[in-house]
C-alpha cells in the first residue's frame, strides 16, 4: 500500500481521488505530526472511502510521555475507537529509549485497532531490538519506519533486517520517501519474500514545505511509479 499524509479535509479528498491506498491523518506536519481533532477524525470519516489511520500523538516534545499524556492518548485512542477509526499511529520510549510496551498496553487495552508504531522507533537505543519487542506485541501491526534516523535509502541494511526478521509485521517505509527513490527502494525491499513492506510520503508530494498544499500532479506520478510492476 502507498499511504500519504493528509492534514484536512481536500488533502484527504485529493489522496483519495488520484490513487493513494491509505491516508496517515495528523495535524501539524511541521512538528512530525500530532493528534488531529475530534471533528476533523469525524468529518473525514463520513466523507472518505480509502483506509485512514489516525495519529495519536498529544505534543512533540518527547516521545517519553507523563502520566497526564497517556492519559490523554488513552481518551484520544477511545474516542476515535468509537467514531469507527480502524487503525491508529503511536509511538511511546521508556526511560531507556526503547518501546514502552506497559504504557502501549494500557492505551490500547479494549480496543481492536490496528496499530503503526511510529517513528519514534527510530529514535531507540537498538532499532532491530526495538522491532522484535513490538514484533512480540498483540497490539502492534504495523512499524513505521525510516530504519533509523535520517532517510530511508541511507538505512536500506535496517530496512531489509527489520522486513525479513519480522514477517508478521507490515514495515511502513518512510522518510523523505518520493516518486524518485521509490523504484530503488522498491527493488531492495519489495521482494516476491517480502510482501510485508508498505510506503508512506509526507513531503515527497507537496512544494517540499510541510504546510504546502498537496500537488495533484506529483501524487499520481507517486501512484503511478509505486504501482509499476504490480
Amino acid at each position: 500500500m502507498l499511504e500519504i499524509i493528509g492534514m484536512d479535509i481536500k488533502d484527504c479528498i485529493i489522496i483519495e481521488e488520484n490513487g493513494g491506498d491509505r491516508i496517515e491523518l495528523i495535524q501539524s506536519l511541521s512538528e512530525g505530526g500530532l493528534t488531529p481533532s475530534y471533528g476533523l477524525v469525524k468529518r473525514i470519516m463520513k466523507e472518505i472511502n480509502i483506509p485512514i489511520s489516525v495519529m495519536i500523538r498529544p505534543h512533540s516534545h518527547t516521545f517519553k510521555y507523563n502520566i497526564y499524556d497517556i492519559e490523554t492518548m488513552k481518551d484520544d485512542a477511545k474516542a476515535f475507537y468509537d467514531l469507527g477509526v480502524k487503525q491508529i499511529v503511536i509511538g511511546i520510549l521508556d526511560e531507556n529509549d526503547m518501546p514502552n510496551i506497559k504504557a502501549l498496553d494500557y492505551i490500547l487495552e479494549g480496543l481492536d485497532f490496528d496499530v503503526t508504531f511510529h517513528r519514534a522507533i527510530d529514535a531507540t537505543k537498538d532499532y532491530l531490538k526495538a522491532v522484535r519487542q513490538l514484533n512480540h506485541n498483540k497490539h502492534i501491526t504495523h512499524i513505521l519506519t525510516s530504519g533509523g534516523p535520517g532517510r530511508a535509502v541511507d538505512n536500506v541494511e535496517n530496512l531489509k533486517r527489520a522486513i525479513k526478521e519480522n514477517p508478521e509485521l507490515t514495515i511502513i517505509v518512510s522518510g523523505r520517501v518520493n516518486a524518485s527513490n521509490i523504484p530503488e527502494l522498491k527493488e531492495k525491499l519489495q521482494t516476491d519474500k517480502n510482501k510485508n513492506v508498505d510506503f508512506h510520503i509526507g513531503t515527497g508530494v507537496r512544494e517540499g514545505l510541510t504546510f504546502s498544499p498537496i500537488y495533484p500532479e506529483q501524487l499520481r506520478n507517486a501512484v503511478r511509479i509505486y504501482k509499476e510492476g504490480f
